[in-house]
């Protein structure tokens, strides 16, 4: 542990936020690191921390990038069977799909167990992320906001997994990572990011500035596109509020409010097509208090009492019963 020093800190959150994670993610995992190296410090194991001091710089904003259900099969296909002969590797193409079907971040994707998974109630359950320490290995912490959540799982996807976990043995260890390395061994981001997926992309001809990231954006859209509402989204990816999700998804529901307008134009001119029948006010049903419509509005017909011949004022009425009951 000794050997991690103040360089090998920046290098290890460079090279996070290079791979499009996000500054707040880089925050994150430098904290756990922080955490780590300050209990190895009071141990006495190294002299100093060497994450002390070190700020993550504002990353350039990427722009998102959006990929249709076609495209994300195509991306998995080609992660599944690289061009450059190696391979098969289903569980890759899998998670790809799984990524984008489920909006999932990379750590929480890496970290997800056996046990967190109801496949019989199509929910995972989110309660970890894994994050690469430099030199170190992987350490497995809370999620990105320290939130835990559950996320609902497509129909295709459950098929797919539970495939998935009885080929490889592990459908009863609930300890056992869900996806790994090739090698069986916990799935490096950063390893897999440069090996596996950017390579994919190009093989799948898709844009070059396409991120891993990018597949949680796609899972947003995909949502909307089904007809989610902004508090869905908000509560499937985890945001810590409603308003972030907004901040980043907004633009996206300018389709869904025009196919809402075309619907109000629909009832509309259903109800102008509409069949009107002629009726008058005397024909609408009656209400509480056993007076007609009629009635409640002033309005009494021909065979109305005092002799009245004509449609008249309730208060003409009443005015009439006065001077009548005047001369008894």
């Amino acid at each position: 542990m000794s050997i991690v020093d103040t360089t090998d800190v920046k290098q290890f959150l460079a090279d996070m936020t290079a791979s499009g994670l996000r500054p707040a993610t880089a925050a994150k995992a430098r904290a756990v690191l922080r955490l780590v190296l300050a209990t190895a410090l009071e141990g006495g194991a190294i002299r100093s921390n060497p994450v002390v001091g070190v700020r993550i710089a504002r990353a350039e904003r990427h722009e998102m990038l959006f990929l249709s259900a076609t495209e994300v099969a195509t991306l998995a296909a080609a992660i599944e069977h690289p061009s450059s002969g190696r391979g098969p590797y289903p569980e890759l193409g899998l998670l790809v799909t799984f990524a984008a079907f489920t909006g999932m971040r990379a750590g929480e994707i890496a970290a997800m167990r056996v046990g967190r998974l109801d496949l019989l109630a199509r929910r995972v359950e989110v309660v970890e992320s894994l994050a690469e320490v430099p030199k170190m290995g992987v350490v497995i912490g809370p999620t990105n906001n320290w939130n835990k959540r559950s996320v609902p799982i497509a129909g295709f996807l459950v098929d797919h997994l539970a495939h998935h976990l009885e080929s490889k043995g592990i459908a009863r260890d609930s300890g056992s990572f869900v996806f790994t390395s090739t090698q069986g061994k916990p799935l490096r981001h950063l390893n897999f990011y440069k090996r596996h997926f950017k390579p994919a992309v190009i093989d799948a001809g898709l844009d070059p500035r396409l991120r891993f990231h990018d597949l949680r954006h796609t899972a947003a859209a995909l949502l909307i596109g089904a007809g989610a509402s902004l508090l869905e989204v908000s509560r499937w990816l985890g945001h810590s509020g409603i308003g972030v999700t907004g901040d980043v998804y907004a633009h996206l529901f300018s389709d869904s409010q025009d196919a809402l307008t075309d619907r109000l134009d629909a009832l509309h001119r259903t109800a102008l097509e509409a069949p009107s029948p002629a009726a008058t006010i005397s024909d609408l049903p009656s209400s509480a208090g056993g007076l007609s419509r009629a009635e409640q509005h002033g309005v009494v017909e021909r065979d109305a009492p005092f002799g009245l011949s004509a449609q008249v004022g309730i208060g003409h009425v009443f005015a009439h019963a006065v001077h009548d009951a005047s001369r008894l």
